[in-house]
């Protein structure tokens, strides 16, 4: 069932923060909406073999396999054992699964599969199941049939927990009213849910599997846990990376992204944040950054942004949505997911169709590379390049294909298939201007018209879709009745790298584009559609990035101080006056008796040690703090301890 999300592959416990996100925070109805969640006492220790075992039967497992569930649960037994001291062997009877055993969420699972259909009978009722975790909302009707309805639903999920050998908490269950002042014309509190006979508890915000709904809307509490966090993980990270010596910017930057950056993209995305709480989310991004970097708290964000190193909440937050989409257009229950939430079931401008089983069954699809940006990466496509022409040049030129498309804005695209040699081999005109469709009619025209066991393409997009097996109408109809009597690797190139044979493909789409139409084809629409959470976060950053990083062979304390040269706040008189770092009295250049900026100090002086460097003017030296090169970055800090040191600062950090 598409509402048990719990233990499934390809899908989270995100999908069911995105349903209740659809159906309770983004919900403008003013009527009442109410959650339940329920609690099941010890489920895995209680959950009875019988009802595992008859859920086993319903869904018609073998008889090997049924037997060996059978075993494994049957007549175990467990010692207790602490120094020389040993319990006697006791039998742990016929309830529960074996914890921390990989099989128990799925035989979970498979008891409570029966649940969602007794549920979906309650009308106007949406729920979840991730394990033993149950979650009733109702989102329209009146106060009293919303709790009817509810107190129906729990019910159900009593009666059938009590089969099988389950029981309802009802003091550790809560009952949650979404009311936002911007919505509700009055308060509706007078709800009343039991379990047994018990009362379920009234909260005024509810835990769901991380995700944490205040009643009146706003989501305070959640910024200040990750305040609470990140602050915690900062203490930590300071003790692991000492300037002289511990770990470099890239490791800290990294233990950033897991401890903090996926708490505030796990939950955060799926709640309604407003403006300032969008403030304070970058600013918490912003104050872990450059506590990895070693920058004071008072860097500008303008500096910070330039470097390319973090992501704003907003990138964040739409990278997140984006791969989640991705992900869940994957499978049949993802798709019903969405559906459920109102969103396209097919990611992409087309609806599409799944790939016969016969031949998807016979495609190889392997991992698509990664970093391979048209524009910041181009060193490694070209390297995949070289690659992909050392293995394919010496094949036969029947077994490897190149394909690619040409399209534009008259509704027309020309899809081309090429062999090893770059001789033409078929070509089709399609009644579409989306280059996906293309793309995808090529690589299904290769594998009917050739017998090419390698197909290459420099769409990505496409070959994910054939991955997830849906692709467009048009290359569907084309496999639909074909056998594929071999096994097809679908290989991705970089497009415009001079790979003979995807050269050959492009010309060939070019030149029967114009015989269709008079219209040069569109490239712009060409571009590969980003698809997973790293490419879009990293696609924003790379765009901003004007600096770059400190090189490998920098001690720490030399990346640090590269950095602060980067940010414009290397200590100077200036800065150290300011913050108050010395007992300075003025912010004055020590020789000329001018104000004594990092520029100052560096170049603009006459006794500055920037003009013996041919550091004389300010296009010099961001021109220095551009360079890549390790000795030029270990001159830009050298430059500036000088300075720092003939002004009576301390320059080591």
């Amino acid at each position: 069932p598409c509402e048990m999300v719990g233990f499934r592959p390809g899908l989270s416990t995100q999908d069911v923060m995105l349903r209740l996100k659809h159906d309770i925070i983004d919900s403008r109805s003013r009527d009442a909406k109410v959650i339940l969640g329920l609690d099941l006492t010890k489920a895995f220790d209680n959950v009875t073999h019988e009802a595992i075992l008859c859920g086993l039967q319903e869904i018609g497992v073998g008889t090997r396999t049924y037997d060996y569930i059978k075993d494994f649960l049957s007549d175990r037994t467990a010692c207790i054992k602490f120094q020389d001291i040993e319990s006697r062997t006791l039998k742990l009877g016929s309830r529960g699964t074996p914890q921390g055993s990989v099989l128990s969420p799925f035989l979970f699972n498979v008891a409570m599969r029966s649940l969602p259909a007794a549920l979906r009978s309650i009308e106007g009722l949406n729920f979840s199941i991730y394990a033993d975790d149950i979650n009733l909302w109702i989102n329209q009707g009146s106060d009293a049939s919303i709790e009817e309805r509810l107190q129906a639903a729990t019910d159900t999920v009593v009666d059938y927990a009590a089969n099988k050998g389950l029981s309802c908490s009802p003091q550790k269950s809560e009952l949650f009213v979404y009311n936002p002042k911007s919505l509700r014309c009055k308060r509706s509190w007078d709800f009343s849910i039991k379990v047994e006979e018990k009362p379920v508890p009234k909260v005024d915000q509810i835990r769901i599997l991380g995700l944490f709904i205040q009643e009146n809307g706003y989501n305070d509490g959640t910024i200040k846990r990750l305040e609470r966090f990140a602050t915690q993980a900062l203490g930590l990270f300071k003790r692991v990376a000492l300037k002289g010596r511990g770990l470099k910017e890239r490791s800290l930057l990294k233990l950033i992204q897991a401890y903090v950056i996926s708490r505030v993209g796990y939950a955060t995305p799926f709640l309604n944040i407003r403006s300032e709480e969008r403030r304070k989310l970058d600013s918490l991004i912003r104050r872990c950054t450059k506590r990895a970097l070693g920058l004071p708290i008072s860097t500008s964000t303008v500096k910070l942004l330039s470097m390319g190193v973090h992501n704003t909440w907003d990138e964040i937050a739409e990278a997140v949505r984006i791969s989640q989409l991705e992900r869940l257009s994957r499978t049949t229950t993802g798709r019903a997911i969405l559906e459920m939430v109102g969103l396209q079931t097919d990611r992409g401008l087309r609806v599409k169709s799944s790939i016969p089983q016969d031949c998807r069954e016979n495609l190889i699809i392997p991992p698509l590379p990664r970093h391979m940006h048209p524009i910041f990466n181009t060193e490694r496509r070209e390297k995949r390049a070289e690659a992909l022409i050392r293995r394919f040049d010496l094949m036969d030129s029947k077994s490897v294909a190149y394909v690619d498309a040409a399209s534009g804005k008259s509704g027309a695209a020309v899809a081309s298939v090429v062999d090893g040699r770059g001789a033409p081999v078929s070509a089709a005109t399609i009644r579409s201007r989306n280059a996906e469709t293309a793309e995808e009619v090529a690589i299904a025209l290769a594998c009917v018209g050739t017998k090419a066991n390698f197909i290459i393409s420099d769409s990505k997009t496409a070959i994910w879709n054939f991955g997830k097996g849906r692709i467009s109408p048009e290359a569907a109809r084309i496999l639909t009745g074909r056998q594929l009597n071999r096994k097809i690797s679908l290989i991705w190139t970089p497009a415009h790298t001079s790979v003979p044979g995807n050269e050959a493909a492009h010309e060939l789409a070019r030149a029967l584009y114009f015989r269709v139409t008079v219209e040069p084809p569109d490239c712009r629409n060409m571009d590969e559609r980003l698809q997973n959470y790293t490419e879009i976060v990293e696609n924003y950053r790379l765009q901003r990035k004007q600096v770059p990083p400190p090189d490998k062979s920098l001690s720490n304390r030399e990346a640090v101080a590269w950095r602060r040269l980067q940010a414009g706040n290397f200590i100077n008189p200036v800065w150290a006056y300011h913050v108050q770092i010395d007992d300075r009295q003025n912010d004055n250049c020590k020789y000329c008796g001018a104000r004594g900026t990092l520029d100052h100090i560096i170049w603009e002086c006459a006794s500055s040690p920037g003009p013996e460097a041919n550091i004389n003017c300010r296009e010099a030296w961001e021109a220095l703090l551009r360079s890549e090169v390790p000795a030029s970055q270990q001159q830009a800090i050298r430059l500036a301890e000088e300075a720092a040191k003939s002004q009576d600062l301390f320059a080591c950090f």
